[in-house]
C-alpha cells in the first residue's frame, strides 16, 4: 500500500465534468467559481480541495482530503457538519479504501487579534486546538544590548571600512528583529533600496555570533555574553499553533522562533514517531519543496542524528525517500527531472537526485545522494579529513557541485585582513583568499563562509583528492575551478564555481578551454597559450594570477613543473626558474608558453638583451594577436640600451602586428598606447608624433565628435556605459589625454615636431575635460580618479596658482553628486571651473601619488643620464617629495571618509610613506610604516610597499641602502620579497646595490639554499 501525503486522489484533479460523473450518486454537488462543493440539508457546504491543501506529516493510504468551508461551519454553530462530511466520504467511489484527513476552518475573534483555528482529523484520531500565539517577542533587553554592541564595535581597532560593513549587518538584523529599531546607518535622501548593502540572513548572523566571532572582535564583554545567551534562548521553539488529541495524547504543533525568516515548521508527535516538516529552498529555478523527517517519538525536532526516515515532497507528490542504512529511493524520477532540468545548454545538467537534511533552524546537517550520506562541514567535520570523506562520497563533478548548493554560503571578505571573520558587504569588502582548511573551519550552520576564490580552492582540493587535475581559473572579477577530461573522442572543459556549473565540449582540449574561458569573459580574445589561473604559495594570504599554456590541464608532470616555476616567481627566485625553463627549451620540446615563461624570467632579472633575443625568436614563430610579445621585445631593447634596434622593432610592429590589431577592433588601442608610453619614456618624441597623427587619429577625431552625441536625443546611455566597444573608446580617450598632456609637458614648445600640433592637441584635451568627462563617471568616486587627468593638465596652464592655493582651500563637503546620464551637463570651460577643481584636487590621492612618482622618475632619469639635464641632488628631491607626501596624507584622510571603496589606494599611500622615509634615512618612520604593513597582513599592500625599495636603489648610497635593509629584516623580513629587492635594483641598473642586497639576504638567512643560488647567479651575470 502506497504511503504519502494526503493530497487528493487523482480523480479529484480531473475536469469538473469528469468529477461530476465520479460523484454523481452524491446529492447536491455544486460547482461554483472553479471549486467543487458538496451541499447538505443542514445548510453547510463541503469544499473538495486541490493538491495544495495537504499536510505531509499525516500519512494516509488513499491521499484524500476534504476541507469544510469556513462560513458553513461557523454560521451553522454546529460541528455536526464535520460528521456529515465523514459520512459522505465512504460513498465517493475511489479505488482504495482508508481514512480521511479533514480540517474545519473558522474565524474567531480572540482578544484583539483575528486568528484562525482548525481541527485536524485523521483516520483514527482527532486533534483539537489548544492555544495560539502569534506575536513572538525578542528576549527582554536584547535591543538595548544590540545598540550597545554597535557602539562597542565603533570603539574597536577595526579598520573603519570593516566597522561600517559589520555594523551594516547588525543594523539590518536590528531593523528586522525589533519593531522600534532606530537605524544606525545614515541613508541619504537620494539613496534607494538597490544601494543598500547586501547582508547575511538572520539565521546566518545568529550562527556567526554563536560561533564566537563577536568575541574575536569586541572581546569577552558582558554585552557579548548577554547577546550570545539571548540568541541561544531564541532557538527554543515556541508553538504558534497547537493541537492535542483527546484520545491518544498525541500532539500537533506549528513551531517557530522570534527571528525565523521562514514559515514556521510543523511537528506531529504520536506514540510512535516525531515527524517534522520544513520548507526546502533549492536553486533559483527549482520550485520549493517540503522535507519531512521522522524521529523517535520524544526526540527534539533538531536531533537529525536520530533520523529514522526522510522524505521530500513537491506539490504534494513524494519524490525522494531515504532511511539510514539504505540507498536513496527516487520515487518519482520524472518529477525530479522536471523540477531541476537546466534552462541553458552550457550547464552540466539537472541536479543529481539528492535529499538535503536541514533542521528547523535552517542549519544543514548533510545531503543524501546515491552514494550515501555526506555530512555538512562543522566542528566535527573539518579540514583534510572532511575533504577526503566528501571526495569519496561525491564521486563526480555533477555531485561535487552539491557542495556549492548546500555546504557553502557566499560571504564577502572582511575589509580588515587582521580579522578575517568579519562580514563584508557588496559595498565594502576586502580580498582575503582563505585556504580550504580556513574556509571549512569558518562554517556557520553547516555552510562554509567565503567568496568565489575560497569555494574554488575547496573544489580544487576535492577534485585533487579524487585524482583529478585542474586549476583555479582567474576570470575578470571572479574565480572558478576548471578542468578538462576526454570522453570518447571529445574533450570537455568544465568549471565549478559559485553559480551553476558550466561545461563545453570540443575536439581538442585547447578549443574546449577557450570556449570555457570565453563564457566567463565574452568578447575577449582567449589565447590557449596564455590561460590565466590563480595560484597561492606558502606565506601568501591571496592568490595571484599566472598565465600558462593549456598543457597544464592535461599533463600532470608538466603542470607540476610549471607550478614549481611559478613558486620561483613567488619567491622572486627568477634565476632558478629561468634555469628550469632553459633546460626544458634545450630539450627541443618547449612550447611557445614555455619560451614566453623563460623570457619573462629573464626580464625580471634585468637580463634585457637575453630577453629581447628570446622574444624576437618567439615573434618569428608565434601569431601575436594582442601585440604583447612585440611590445615586450621593444621595451627590452630599450632597457638594454639598443636604441636603433628598438626603433627598428617599433617600425616592424607598427606596420604589421599593431596595424592588424587596430583593423580588428578595440583591443588594439591598449597595445597602441602601451607602445606610445614606452617610446615617450625613452624620449622618442618623433615617433610619438607619428603615432598621434596616424594610429591615434580615430581616437582624436572621436574626442571632437563625441560631445555632440552625448547631448543629442540619439544618446544611448546603456550603449555608452555597457557596450565593450564604447568602454574601450572611453579608456582610449583617457589614454590620449594622459599621453598628450605628458608630451606637452616633456617636449619643449620650440621642438619642430609641434608646428601647429600643440594647438590642436590642447583643444582635444580641453574638449574631453569639459564636454566628455561628466559622462565618463559610473560611480561618484570615479571623479577622484579622473581628477588625475584634470590635475595633470592644469599643471601645464595653472601650476603657479595650484601650488600657491592648493594647501589653503577646503576639501569638498561630500562625495561628488552623480546625476543620471540624461541630466548631465558640460563642466564649463577650464577657467570657470578652476576654483571647484582646486578643491577636488586637494583630495585627489592618485594625482598626488602621481606627482610623487613623477619626481622619483625624474631623479632616476637624471642618475641614468649622468646629469645631462640637471644633476641629481638628494636634498632637492627630498624637499619636493615631502611636499607631495604631505598632500597625500591630507587627501587620504578626507577620501577614506568620503569614499570607503577607494581603500585599494592604501597600498600606494604606504609605499610613498616608506619611500620618502628611506630617502630621508628616517629609520623610525621606516619601522613604523613596515609595522603597519605587517599588521595589515594584506599581500598587495606588502608587495607594493617593499617593491619600492629596489626601485630606489639607484638613488641610494651603500650606507643608506644598508640601513633600509637592516630595518626591513628587523621589522618585516617577509621571505618572498628579499629577492624582489635584489632583482628590482638590478633591473633599475643599480647592480652594486643589487649585490649588496643579495649578500645581506644570505647573511640574514644563511641556511636558505634558494637565496644562495640566486645570489650566485647574480654574481655570475654581473661579472659577465
Amino acid at each position: 500500500m502506497r504511503v504519502g501525503p494526503p493530497a487528493p486522489h487523482p480523480a479529484l484533479r480531473l475536469s469538473f465534468e469528469q468529477l461530476t460523473k465520479d460523484l454523481d450518486h452524491v446529492p447536491n454537488l455544486i460547482l461554483r467559481s472553479g471549486k467543487a462543493f458538496l451541499a447538505r440539508a443542514s445548510g453547510g457546504e463541503l469544499r473538495v480541495v486541490g493538491a495544495h491543501d495537504y499536510d505531509p506529516l499525516v500519512e494516509l493510504p488513499d491521499h484524500r482530503v476534504l476541507k469544510i468551508g469556513e462560513g458553513a461551519y461557523w454560521s451553522d454553530r454546529c460541528p455536526k457538519i464535520l460528521d456529515e462530511a465523514l459520512a459522505i466520504a465512504p460513498k465517493i467511489p475511489l479505488r482504495t479504501q482508508g481514512g480521511w484527513f479533514a480540517t474545519v476552518d473558522h474565524d474567531a475573534l480572540l482578544g484583539t487579534s483575528l486568528m484562525s483555528e482548525y481541527v485536524v482529523h485523521t483516520k483514527d484520531d482527532a486533534f483539537g486546538p489548544v492555544r495560539l500565539t502569534y506575536d513572538l517577542e525578542p528576549p527582554p533587553g536584547l535591543e538595548v544590548d544590540w545598540h550597545a554592541l554597535i557602539a562597542a564595535i565603533r570603539r574597536t581597532d577595526l579598520d573603519p571600512n570593516a566597522k561600517t560593513a559589520l555594523i551594516d549587518h547588525l543594523d539590518a538584523a536590528g531593523s528586522e528583529w525589533f519593531d522600534s529599531w532606530d537605524s544606525e546607518r545614515p541613508v541619504s535622501e537620494h539613496e534607494d533600496d538597490e544601494e543598500l548593502p547586501e547582508v547575511v540572513d538572520a539565521e546566518a548572523l545568529r550562527d556567526w555570533i554563536l560561533r564566537g566571532e563577536l568575541r574575536a572582535v569586541v572581546g569577552c564583554t558582558d554585552v557579548v555574553s548577554r547577546i550570545e545567551s539571548a540568541l541561544r534562548g531564541s532557538m527554543q521553539l515556541e508553538a504558534t499553533g497547537a493541537w492535542r488529541s483527546s484520545q491518544s495524547g498525541s500532539s500537533y504543533v506549528h513551531v517557530d522562533t522570534w527571528l525565523s525568516t521562514f514559515e514556521a515548521s510543523r511537528v506531529l508527535r504520536t506514540k510512535d514517531r516525531c515527524s517534522v516538516r520544513n520548507w526546502i529552498i533549492f536553486e533559483d529555478d527549482v520550485p520549493d519543496c517540503e522535507l519531512v523527517v521522522d524521529l523517535p517519538p520524544h526526540a527534539s525536532p533538531t536531533q537529525l542524528d536520530e533520523l529514522r526516515e526522510a522524505r521530500l515532497y513537491n506539490e504534494g507528490d513524494l519524490v525522494l525517500r531515504w532511511k539510514p542504512g539504505t540507498a536513496l529511493e527516487v520515487v518519482d524520477a520524472a518529477r525530479w527531472i522536471e523540477m531541476t532540468k537546466p534552462e541553458r545548454r552550457e550547464l552540466v545538467g539537472w541536479l543529481p537526485p539528492h535529499l538535503p537534511l536541514v533542521d528547523v533552524h535552517g542549519r544543514v546537517y548533510g545531503i543524501v545522494t546515491e552514494f550515501g550520506l555526506t555530512r555538512a562541514p562543522g566542528e566535527a567535520h573539518q579540514g583534510d579529513a572532511w575533504i577526503r570523506t566528501t571526495a569519496a562520497q561525491l564521486k563526480d563533478a555533477w555531485h561535487l557541485d552539491l557542495v556549492r548548493a548546500w555546504f557553502f554560503r557566499y560571504v564577502y571578505d572582511s575589509p580588515d585582513a587582521r580579522y578575517a571573520g568579519v562580514l563584508g558587504t557588496d559595498l565594502i569588502y576586502g580580498d582575503i583568499h582563505q585556504t580550504h582548511v580556513e574556509t571549512l573551519a569558518r562554517s556557520v550552520g553547516g555552510r562554509m563562509c567565503g567568496d568565489c576564490d575560497d569555494l574554488a580552492e575547496v573544489f580544487s582540493e576535492l577534485h585533487r583528492a579524487q585524482g583529478g587535475l585542474g586549476h583555479v581559473l582567474s576570470i575578470p572579477g571572479h574565480a572558478a575551478y576548471g578542468f578538462v577530461e576526454k570522453i570518447g573522442r571529445l574533450w570537455y572543459a568544465q568549471a565549478l564555481h559559485t553559480y551553476d556549473p558550466v561545461r563545453y565540449r570540443a575536439r581538442s582540449p585547447e578549443d574546449a578551454l577557450v570556449r570555457l574561458y570565453s563564457f566567463f569573459d565574452p568578447g575577449a580574445t582567449i589565447d590557449p597559450a596564455q590561460l590565466s589561473i590563480l595560484l597561492r604559495f606558502s606565506g601568501e594570504n591571496q592568490r595571484d594570477t599566472w598565465r600558462l599554456g593549456s598543457k597544464i590541464f592535461t599533463d600532470r608532470e608538466y603542470a607540476q613543473t610549471m607550478i614549481d616555476v611559478q613558486r620561483d616567481w613567488h619567491l622572486h627566485a627568477f634565476a632558478r626558474g629561468a634555469a628550469t625553463m632553459q633546460r626544458r627549451i634545450a630539450r627541443d620540446d618547449a612550447t611557445i608558453p614555455d619560451r614566453l615563461e623563460y623570457a619573462g624570467l629573464l626580464e625580471r632579472q634585468g637580463r634585457w638583451l637575453d630577453a629581447a633575443r628570446m622574444l624576437e625568436n618567439i615573434s618569428n614563430d608565434f601569431e601575436d594577436p594582442k601585440g604583447e610579445v612585440a611590445l615586450r621585445h621593444v621595451a627590452a631593447l630599450f632597457e638594454a640600451e639598443r636604441m636603433a634596434e628598438a626603433l627598428e622593432a617599433t617600425a616592424r610592429f607598427r606596420s604589421k602586428g599593431l596595424a592588424q590589431s587596430l583593423r580588428k577592433g578595440i583591443e588594439g588601442f591598449d597595445a597602441l598606447f602601451q607602445l606610445a608610453f614606452v617610446l615617450l619614456a625613452r624620449d622618442c618624441v618623433d615617433v610619438c608624433f607619428e603615432l598621434a597623427d596616424d594610429e591615434m587619429s580615430a581616437v582624436r577625431k572621436g574626442i571632437l565628435t563625441t560631445p555632440g552625441w552625448l547631448t543629442s536625443s540619439a544618446f544611448d546611455s546603456d550603449m555608452w556605459f555597457d557596450s565593450p566597444w564604447h568602454v574601450a573608446i572611453r579608456g582610449a580617450q583617457r589614454n590620449w589625454v594622459t599621453f598628450a598632456t605628458r608630451m606637452i609637458e616633456r617636449v619643449p614648445e620650440a621642438h619642430p615636431g609641434w608646428k601647429d600640433r600643440r594647438i590642436r592637441w590642447t583643444r582635444e584635451i580641453e574638449s574631453y575635460l569639459e564636454a566628455i568627462l561628466p559622462w565618463d563617471l559610473e560611480t561618484s568616486s570615479d571623479f577622484v580618479d579622473r581628477m588625475e587627468l584634470v590635475g595633470s593638465y592644469r599643471l601645464l596652464t595653472d601650476k603657479a596658482r595650484i601650488d600657491g592655493l592648493l594647501d589653503g582651500v577646503n576639501s569638498p563637503d561630500g562625495p561628488y553628486e552623480l546625476v543620471a546620464p540624461s541630466e548631465r551637463k558640460r563642466r564649463g570651460d577650464l577657467k570657470a571651473t578652476f576654483d571647484d577643481d582646486l578643491r577636488w584636487l586637494k583630495i585627489a590621492v592618485n594625482w598626488h601619488i602621481q606627482r610623487f612618482n613623477v619626481a622619483l622618475a625624474d631623479a632616476r632619469r637624471a642618475v641614468r643620464d649622468g646629469g645631462t639635464e640637471e644633476p641629481f641632488a638628494m636634498d632637492k628631491l627630498v624637499r619636493r617629495l615631502r611636499l607631495h607626501a604631505s598632500r597625500i596624507e591630507t587627501a587620504w584622510k578626507s577620501v577614506t571618509t568620503m569614499y570607503p571603496d577607494l581603500d585599494w589606494m592604501r597600498a600606494s599611500v604606504e609605499a610613498t610613506r616608506y619611500g620618502l622615509a628611506v630617502l630621508e634615512g628616517n629609520v623610525d618612520v621606516q619601522r613604523k610604516t613596515l609595522a603597519v604593513v605587517r599588521d595589515l597582513g594584506d599581500k598587495f599592500t606588502t608587495d607594493t610597499t617593499i617593491e619600492a625599495l629596489g626601485g630606489l636603489a639607484p638613488l641610494l648610497d651603500e650606507q643608506q641602502f644598508g640601513r633600509a635593509l637592516e630595518t626591513y629584516a628587523d621589522v618585516l623580513d617577509y621571505r618572498p620579497l628579499w629577492f624582489e629587492i635584489v632583482w628590482a635594483a638590478n633591473r633599475a641598473g643599480a647592480h652594486d646595490r643589487a649585490l649588496q642586497a643579495a649578500e645581506f639576504a644570505c647573511r640574514v638567512h644563511p641556511d636558505d639554499a634558494v637565496f644562495a643560488q640566486e645570489r650566485d647567479a647574480l654574481r655570475a651575470w654581473t661579472a659577465r
